[in-house]
């Protein structure tokens, strides 16, 4: 399932500002999850720009949600980023809802 930001206004005031970054789309696997990984606990952050290296667990809120709350990065979640990569992997201790 993928989820979008629908203004197109703010993603091209993001792309020509030298000094931020966003969320271009966020993408959670379900059936094409790799191998080990459960359904719906990975999530894959894509963003507008190359993506931080120096982000840790703490640094991902997620907020929102009426069925399932208290949806949280998993300690040992490899933040995986940088470079020319414009995509955060990110293991979330519980599954959210599609």
């Amino acid at each position: 399932m993928i989820y979008t930001c629908c203004n197109e206004n703010r993603r091209a005031a993001i792309i020509g500002n030298p000094t931020l970054n966003g969320i271009d789309y966020l993408e959670v696997l379900d059936n094409e999850a790799p191998l080990g990984s459960p359904r719906q606990q990975t999530l894959l952050v894509h963003c507008l720009k190359s993506a931080p290296t120096n982000l840790t667990p703490a640094n991902v809120l997620i907020e929102g949600g009426e069925s399932i709350t208290g949806i949280t990065t998993s300690s040992s979640s490899g933040l995986i980023g940088g470079g020319t990569s414009g995509t955060l992997n990110l293991s979330l201790t519980t599954a959210g809802a599609a």
